[in-house]
């Protein structure tokens, strides 16, 4: 863990943080002098506001706004230091993280900054944001170049009552009259029969299936309004012509 991880790890309560992690901030604040100065401090300010709430005469109401306000300020400025400190991919993992891990103490303040800092991560590097994505659905990242200039969104779509993971991607026509499209679903062995899945065509849409070699418990499915899915797959040579 470095002291980047346990700045983000200070920030929830104790009781909020799973063993593993709890275990592992430990570890660091008995190597780290500086990680320790600033957990006590972190701490004793934490008490010192508990104390001054229970001091203030104040409804419970109001008291509950004050907290949620002091918290989402809290949570902006260590988004701020944090994006200064760490590259794309870094605060990326971290604004997913504090998404997660204050949702509750938050609720039920919305911030509509949130929501447009969101979409900005989405435009600049959509790639990196839907592998997180991924990950925290412990999927891994296809075994195929999606090419993310053509990137629309992700989420999940109810089939057959499952919740399944799915990408989505489109592609302009030439002549701006309509597009292509290709959907990209993570399904699982876990909620459906995908023995007898197989390769599929229709009239407007043809289905791709790909089984990973190493995930016999995962399937994915790309659904396409192309003869192939290999306009939505990344231009041969781009990586190299990026990496010179």
């Amino acid at each position: 863990m470095d002291c980047r991880h346990a700045d983000l790890l200070m920030l929830f309560s104790p009781r909020d943080l799973v063993s593993a992690d709890s275990l592992a901030l430990e570890a660091h604040l008995q190597s780290c002098a500086a990680c320790t100065a600033r957990h006590a401090a972190s701490r004793s300010a934490e008490t010192s506001l508990r104390r001054s709430f229970a001091a203030v005469p104040m409804d419970a109401a109001a008291k509950a706004r004050t907290r949620s306000g002091l918290l989402h300020r809290q949570a902006a400025m260590v988004r701020r230091r944090m994006l200064n400190r760490a590259g794309l991919p870094a605060s990326l993992l971290l604004i997913f993280g504090l998404g997660l891990g204050v949702r509750h103490q938050l609720r039920p303040t919305l911030d509509a900054g949130d929501f447009a800092y969101r979409e900005q991560i989405l435009l600049e590097a959509p790639q990196q944001a839907v592998e997180l994505w991924l990950a925290d659905r412990r999927l891994p990242v296809p075994p195929f170049d999606l090419n993310f200039d053509l990137y629309l969104t992700h989420g999940t779509q109810t089939i057959d009552g499952r919740e399944v993971p799915v990408m989505t991607f489109v592609r302009p026509v030439p002549g701006g009259e309509r597009v292509e499209m290709a959907k990209v679903y993570a399904v699982r062995r876990a909620d459906f029969h995908l023995d007898r899945l197989k390769d599929a065509q229709a009239s407007l849409v043809n289905a791709t299936v790909i089984r990973p070699a190493d995930r016999v418990d995962l399937v994915w499915v790309v659904i396409h309004t192309t003869p192939t899915m290999e306009p939505f797959l990344k231009p041969r040579g781009q990586d190299l012509a990026s990496a010179s």
